[in-house]
Order: structure tokens, then sequence, then C-alpha cells
């Protein structure tokens, strides 16, 4: 039998800490407003992610539980797209170029983590 650990280790909610992957979020903000294409949505993700987990893990089994998982995504969601907005914007800025291959890599890996949490919204409140 195959341990379950072994290929799901970071996905795990036992293992996969939101104070840690918050942190992990803003080291990549960090590390962006020093470089110039550097993955800002990929970093919005993380800390999506990591706050999805603390909002879940604080409320569960309380009746608030729903109306503050609504308002949690409908505040990510927004950040979300205004990130998503300001990174198409900034590469069509440098049009001449086309759009460069890490704004794609970017937005690709960015919805690793947004697919997690909602993930982990689904599977806590259904």
């Amino acid at each position: 039998m195959r341990d379950p650990s072994f290929n799901s280790w970071w996905i795990s909610p036992n293992t996969l800490r939101g104070p840690g992957v918050i942190g992990a979020g803003i080291a990549m903000m960090i590390f962006a407003s020093c470089c110039q294409g550097a993955a800002i949505l990929t970093a919005v993700a993380l800390i999506t992610l990591g706050a999805t987990q603390v909002t879940l893990a604080r409320h569960r089994d309380t009746a608030l539980l729903l109306p503050i998982t609504i308002l949690h995504l409908a505040t990510y969601a927004t950040l979300y797209a205004l990130f998503l907005g300001a990174t198409i914007h900034a590469a069509n800025t440098n049009a001449d170029r086309g759009i460069q291959w890490f704004v794609v890599l970017d937005v690709a890996t960015s919805l690793v983590p947004l697919g997690l949490a909602a993930q982990r919204v689904s599977t806590r409140l259904l």
C-alpha cells in the first residue's frame, strides 16, 4: 500500500500551514518589488491560500463560517483580479516585444494555489 503522505505532503491540510504560506507569499512580494517581472500573481495566490487555511481553521464549527468564508472569497478574488489586471496592463505597455513568457508562467503558476484554496473551501463547506 502506498503512503498517501509521500505524494501529497505539500497539499495536505495537515501539513500546509497558513502562516507559513502567507510568509512565502509576502517574501515573494518583497522580491518582486526589487525585480521587474517576478511572480507577483503567484505571491498573491499563495497569500490567498494561506489566508484561506487560517480563516477556515479559525472559524471551524461556528455558525459564522459560511458568511465569513463568502466575504473572504470575495475579498481575495477582487485582490487577485486587480493584480491580474495590473500584470496584463503592464505586459501590454511593452507590447512591442509581445507578452513575456514570465507573465504567462506567472498566471499559470498562480492557478495552482488558487485551485487548492478553492478545494479547501469546497470540502469544508459542502
